[in-house]
């Protein structure tokens, strides 16, 4: 069954909350339906449009149609999360490594003039400041875990397609209904692997 919502969500690090959209009018109910972050990945797809929000089950998909609106959309979210982090790592680490080399050149070559130690002590506060956002971002562990899964659904879709590995004794049918389990158990270990992190960070804060 399709559920359509209204726009309106709320999310947190463990769930979404929605209004269930009328189908008979424009008007919302007033009850508020919120979904845990393994509903998202239990055998369910969210799909948010301008007008509403809609939850297909992926087994009343046919299977190349979960590979392109599903498995291939989760790579490709997972690809590109991955190259950013990436990016914000190491411009952060060059920023850093420029500061703290600058720092001796600066004190030697300049030593005689008035304005040395405010410089320096300017750049080292740069260096600190990037090293703490780094540490807060965790940067480098996002780009590894992102880059980990977006292989894991790689690695599952090519074995799906050329019938390898745990697929190479299977029917149709039981191969689509793998491939299903085995994405979402990937999804949905990475998504309760975050959670845990942001209770881990609100605990320590």
């Amino acid at each position: 069954m399709i559920k359509s919502f209204n726009s309106y969500i709320e999310y947190d690090d463990t769930t979404i909350s929605a209004k269930l959209l009328d189908s008979s009018s424009d008007n919302t109910n007033d009850d508020i339906y919120t979904f845990s972050m393994s509903d998202l990945s239990n055998h369910r797809i969210y799909t948010k449009n301008t007008k509403n929000l809609k939850e297909v089950s992926p087994l009343n998909l046919k299977p190349d149609e979960y590979i392109k609106n599903r498995l291939d959309d989760q790579i490709n979210w997972y690809d590109k999360k991955s190259a950013t982090q990436k990016k914000c790592y190491y411009w952060s680490k060059v920023v850093t490594l420029i500061c703290t080399a600058s720092i001796p050149v600066i004190s030697v070559a300049f030593r005689h003039q008035s304005f040395t130690v405010i410089v320096t002590a300017l750049i080292a506060a740069i260096a600190t400041v990037t090293e703490g956002i780094l540490t807060l971002t965790k940067w480098h562990e996002k780009w590894i875990a992102y880059r980990s899964n977006a292989e894991a659904l790689k690695r599952e879709e090519y074995s799906y397609l050329t019938s390898s590995g745990a697929y190479s004794e299977l029917n149709d049918d039981e191969k689509f209904h793998t491939l299903v389990d085995r994405t979402e158990d990937i999804i949905s270990n990475e998504n309760t692997n975050w959670a845990s992190l942001g209770k881990k960070k609100g605990k320590s804060i």
